[in-house]
C-alpha cells in the first residue's frame, strides 16, 4: 500500500485480503553492506471485516513494532472514506496519515521515543 520513512528507518505497509476481511502488516527494510533485509516484528492486524462499509472514520488500530536495529515505532492504521484524515498519536501530535485510495485504509508511523 505504501512506503513510510520515520527516523532513519524505511517501512513498507501492506495488506492481505482474507476470507473474513482485510488485514494490514508492516515490515522494516534494513540495509547493510548494500544487502537488504525485510524484517517484520508483528503479526497482521485486522482492519476491515468482510462486508463492512466505510463511513468517515469507522475503525482504527495502533500497535508497536520493533525494527531489526531494536528501535520501536508506533503504527496507526484505520479506515476512512475521506480524502484527508487527521489523527492524534499517542505522543499527542496531530498528523495527516497517508491514505490508500483504493481500500480507504490510512496509515502513519512514528518513533515510540517521541
Amino acid at each position: 500500500m505504501g512506503e513510510v520513512r520515520a527516523g532513519n528507518e524505511t517501512f513498507i505497509v501492506f495488506k492481505d485480503e482474507r476470507k473474513d476481511g482485510t488485514a494490514v502488516s508492516v515490515a522494516s527494510i534494513s540495509n547493510r553492506d548494500n544487502q537488504y533485509a525485510w524484517f517484520r516484528s508483528a503479526a497482521y492486524v485486522q482492519i476491515k471485516s468482510d462486508g463492512q462499509k466505510i463511513t468517515s472514520q469507522d475503525s482504527w488500530n495502533s500497535w508497536e513494532i520493533e525494527t531489526q536495529s531494536k528501535e520501536k515505532f508506533n503504527v496507526y492504521c484505520g479506515l476512512t472514506s475521506k480524502s484527508k484524515t487527521i489523527i492524534e498519536t499517542k505522543t499527542g501530535r496531530t498528523v495527516k496519515p497517508k491514505i490508500d485510495k483504493k481500500s480507504g485504509i490510512y496509515f502513519y508511523i512514528e518513533s515510540s521515543n517521541n
